[in-house]
């Protein structure tokens, strides 16, 4: 008898439930001046609101910068944006201005 044909895992219902919940996040989407172009970097940019929004994986996070980056007609230096926390407001990612996400440890991860 092949003992892996007949092996079963066995999963509580409080197990199911904990994996089968989608994870929330908050990323923070907000910009500065850019003083290569005379712009205030201790400000934001007049006319862009600084946002913080729930959303329910890091894809989404980088996502939602992309499309804050986008509307709002940002550069690289104007970028401040970025920094994901998990519920209990840890840090857990950062998405850079290019969309990637650098999880907590990643070479270019940074904290808030």
């Amino acid at each position: 008898m092949n003992p892996r044909r007949n092996h079963t895992i066995k999963t509580t219902k409080q197990q199911y439930r904990r994996n089968s919940k989608k994870e929330s996040f908050f990323v923070t989407l907000s910009s500065v001046g850019n003083p290569d172009f005379g712009q205030d970097p201790n400000n934001s940019l007049l006319g862009v609101p600084n946002e913080t929004r729930k959303i329910n994986s890091l894809e989404e996070a980088s996502q939602a910068c992309s499309e804050y980056i986008n509307t709002y007609g940002l550069g690289g230096g104007n970028w401040s944006g970025g920094y994901v926390y998990d519920t209990k407001h840890k840090q857990v990612a950062y998405i850079s201005y290019n969309g990637r996400i650098w999880e907590k440890g990643s070479e270019y991860y940074l904290e808030a």
